[in-house]
């Protein structure tokens, strides 16, 4: 297989967000695989569902990133050798997730075949999953941030001490802006005494009205969140009472919830079939989890909070082995501090193969 030409009308350079890095490495590997030449080569014959799968590709094009998807097309070329070696052979059609986030874990999808696909890491560790708090144990009541739900009190006081700074700040230079990145802003007009507050629509909202307000997350709460963001290293010591009150009790939370073998196998990724975990250094044989042993946990412990997250270490491994990888558990805002409630995710898995993935 060789790649000889690239299609410029389809692929452009773009900025470094997460849909140009994940669509160019999918895709560069998907070509690979087919033994195509470029996207627009890629034969029917090789795509489980050709239609939706070129139209799916139409409508990334625009937004894909020839430096990556060309590094990936060459790298899927050197783990496609690695493959025939591991498995003995290729399936004879393949398919592509476009950006969907349910289902297999799978990128490239292996059609017909014991193995599931390649799932793609472009950049950093290897990240399993994004989850709910609940997967974890933590149930807060519907609509309610998880930290709120476990420490009300320094939860409130944590938030109130944000949302009076970013107002004194916007008080102290009228008509400027005040934010993050300068996104999402929060503005007073000394005229009327009113802040005009803008995260993809514009508010305009009283001291009172925000202050009142301010425990439920909302859309609206985005610019405080990334003032303090921005600011963390000076204000930090200003959630130190909430780390105190959440750190224990979600350490004791989690410890329990993933007590059982399938718990932690389920937020490792492992699936009913195999499947090949590839990153820019590696390439991973990921057995199915009836192939993966009992593991348990072997210890879990608290982090660091950064602004956003609050971060548990756990280390799990085979019950007959005292070895364990060490996975990074986050409890974090993913969509915008303050405009969204926490989720949780699984990533930075370290020393997989004590949890039997097999490093090719």
């Amino acid at each position: 297989m060789r790649y000889n030409e690239f299609n410029k009308t389809q692929v452009t350079e773009m900025s470094a967000s997460s849909n140009p890095k994940r669509y160019s490495s999918e895709l560069g590997a998907l070509v690979a695989f087919t033994d195509a030449n470029s996207l627009d080569s890629i034969p029917d014959s090789k795509l489980a569902d050709p239609k939706k799968i070129k139209k799916s590709i139409d409508d990334v094009s625009p937004q894909l990133n020839k430096k990556i998807f060309d590094a990936w097309h060459k790298r899927a070329l050197e783990y496609i050798e690695i493959i025939l070696a591991h498995n003995g052979s290729l399936p004879q059609k393949y398919g592509w997730v476009a950006g969907q986030n349910i289902g297999p874990v799978a990128d490239v999808e292996f059609h017909n075949f014991p193995i599931s696909g390649l799932s793609i890491k472009d950049e950093g560790g290897i990240t399993l999953t994004n989850l709910s708090p609940e997967a974890l144990g933590l149930e807060p009541l519907r609509g309610n941030d998880v930290y709120e739900q476990y420490a009300p009190r320094q939860y409130a006081t944590w938030k109130t001490k944000i949302f009076k700074a970013v107002i004194a700040e916007a008080k102290a230079s009228p008509g400027t802006p005040i934010g993050g990145d300068g996104r999402y802003t929060i503005t007073y007009d000394a005229d009327t005494g009113d802040f005009t507050i803008f995260h993809k629509k514009t508010w305009t909202m009283t001291e009172s009205d925000i202050m009142d307000n301010l425990i439920k997350n909302a859309p609206w709460q985005r610019p405080f969140g990334d003032w303090y963001q921005t600011n963390f290293q000076q204000y930090k010591d200003w959630m130190k009472p909430l780390v105190v009150a959440l750190s224990k009790q979600f350490t004791d939370i989690m410890s329990k919830a993933l007590e059982s073998s399938d718990q932690l196998k389920k937020i490792l990724q492992f699936e009913e079939k195999p499947y090949y975990y590839a990153t820019h250094k590696a390439l991973y044989y990921v057995p199915g989890a009836a192939d993966a042993g009992d593991l348990e946990l072997k210890g879990i412990w608290y982090g660091e909070p950064d602004g956003t997250s609050q971060l548990f270490k756990a280390k799990i491994g085979n019950e007959e082995s005292d070895d364990g990888a060490v996975i990074d558990l986050y409890v974090r805002y993913a969509n915008g501090m303050f405009a969204a409630n926490p989720t949780a995710r699984v990533q930075s898995l370290r020393d997989p193969e004590f949890i039997a993935w097999d490093k090719l």
